[in-house]
């Protein structure tokens, strides 16, 4: 079943320039709010409500946002040292048992919201499972899936996160001491 919500597929030059400085002022604004994440959420939390306002935002140009992955995944990988890795052959073994439990896990809560709200399965499926935005708006795009629910799913699992995270841990710590 298709999406109720149409996913912005004009990549005019104008609708980018918005979109850039939604970005940007919302991630301005957060960071100097609430600091650390503030960049991200801010930049987050803007442009969807843009979207959701009807604001004429567009979607990256492929070839931008392909460059843009492309050096993120660079900038990522090249934080990673051999040696670091070679020591620690457990917590390899069990983050990827972990993870593997998280995706089949993510995948079935995927497949009852599907059956739920009347989402196609794998739109539904990429929304649920552990991963970065980018990189399920980009496989949902590919397979020809909603992009605007795959984001939808994810960021609300990730402004949960960074807004929980800080005060849960606070908390488990204060029952530990």
């Amino acid at each position: 079943m298709g999406s109720p919500v149409p996913d912005p597929v004009t990549h005019e030059v104008q609708g980018q320039l918005w979109l850039l400085l939604i970005a940007l002022g919302g991630g301005w604004s957060l960071k100097r709010l609430i600091g650390g994440t503030g960049w991200f959420v801010g930049a987050l939390v803007a442009a969807a409500a843009a979207t959701a306002l009807g604001v004429p935002v567009a979607a990256p140009a492929p070839a931008l946002a392909d460059t843009a992955q492309l050096l993120l995944g660079w900038s990522l990988g090249s934080r990673f040292r051999r040696e670091s890795l070679a020591r620690l052959p457990r917590l390899l073994v069990t983050s990827t048992i972990l993870n593997v439990a998280a995706i089949g896990a993510s995948a079935l809560l995927g497949l009852l919201l599907a059956h739920r709200w009347g989402l196609s399965e794998n739109s539904a499926i990429l929304g649920a499972i552990p991963g970065g935005i980018a990189e399920m708006c980009i496989t949902a795009a590919s397979l020809g899936e909603p992009v605007a629910i795959v984001a939808a799913f994810h960021v609300v699992r990730v402004l949960g996160l960074l807004l929980l995270a800080v005060p849960l841990l606070r908390r488990i710590t204060k029952a530990n001491n």
